[in-house]
């Protein structure tokens, strides 16, 4: 299933090893500190694991969202720019 994560961490070393970490999966970055990804549910139960260790202060956090096709068809982006979250042809979706 298509999913979402968003996360807010604070020291510069651990976010930027949680963006390697979410690039290295094949999530594609939609913002700075979000990106989205086709991840089945044992994916991203072991993803969950992981990102809590990058996670070094309490106002740290990441957010999980699963997204159905449907939904995700219907995002839309309100930017100065014309783009698209993601294009179709780059996510398979189950």
């Amino acid at each position: 299933m298509l999913t979402l994560i968003i996360y807010d961490i604070s020291e510069d070393k651990p976010r930027k090893k949680l963006s390697d970490y979410l690039l290295d999966r094949g999530l594609f970055r939609v913002q700075y500190s979000s990106f989205v990804g086709d991840l089945n549910y044992h994916d991203r139960k072991v993803m969950e694991a992981e990102m809590k260790k990058f996670l070094t202060s309490e106002q740290d956090s990441v957010i999980i969202v699963p997204i159905c096709k449907n939904c995700f068809r219907q995002h839309k982006i309100l930017s100065n720019v014309e783009k698209r979250l993601v294009h179709t042809d780059e996510v398979e979706f189950a």
